[in-house]
């Protein structure tokens, strides 16, 4: 099986000591499989720090195409939307405007099911605005609920998992799973991510 996971600098796994949620599922399922003698499967760690909807959109067909093996199974998860919904006040506009993100996710998810069936949108984790409010670069949380609310709607009408890490992150407490950037998962929030991914797998 591949497994292709695509998103961000949350994907990529930056701030976490362990390489990130990826890098985790990477181990945990290479050590599950490895112990029972049976294959492991094919991670790639496609998330690229800073990189939007758009950004995502250009390059998700050849990146697949790239690392395709006819013969396997694929599974994609795509988890972007945390700088699509970044506000900038002196523009007076998010960086990507709804429609045109909700219009971006429609597209990824029809690109993502040329190579495969099983697919999962993970939502955009919460932010700490104790610290993302300020400064020239505006996150809050209502933003990230409206663009996760799309995610949502695009998701149930392509028929995709969804996978609500929003959600469980506000659960245990968001600011306790948040790097001192307010934005970044921290190990903790790693783990979680993770945690839910894995369970999807299985």
């Amino acid at each position: 099986m591949q497994i292709y996971c695509f998103g961000d600098s949350i994907t990529e796994g930056c701030w976490d000591e362990q390489g990130g949620w990826v890098d985790r599922l990477k181990r945990r399922l290479y050590a599950g499989n490895i112990d029972e003698g049976c294959q492991p499967p094919t991670i790639f760690n496609l998330g690229v720090s800073g990189q939007r909807s758009d950004h995502l959109l250009k390059r998700i067909a050849p990146e697949i195409e790239y690392r395709t093996d006819d013969g396997e199974e694929r599974m994609i998860f795509i988890q972007v939307g945390a700088n699509d919904a970044t506000y900038i006040p002196e523009q007076h506009t998010f960086k990507t405007p709804p429609e045109a993100y909700r219009n971006n996710i429609v597209e990824l998810i029809k690109k993502a099911q040329m190579y495969s069936s099983r697919i999962t949108m993970l939502t955009i984790t919460p932010v700490n605005e104790s610290v993302t409010m300020a400064g020239e670069k505006v996150r809050r949380n209502e933003y990230v609920v409206e663009y996760n609310n799309l995610i949502s709607d695009v998701a149930r009408q392509q028929g995709v998992t969804i996978l609500d890490i929003y959600t469980a992150f506000q659960v245990q407490g968001p600011n306790d799973l948040l790097c001192a950037d307010g934005l970044h998962p921290n190990s903790g929030g790693h783990a979680l991510i993770c945690d839910m991914v894995f369970r999807n797998i299985q």
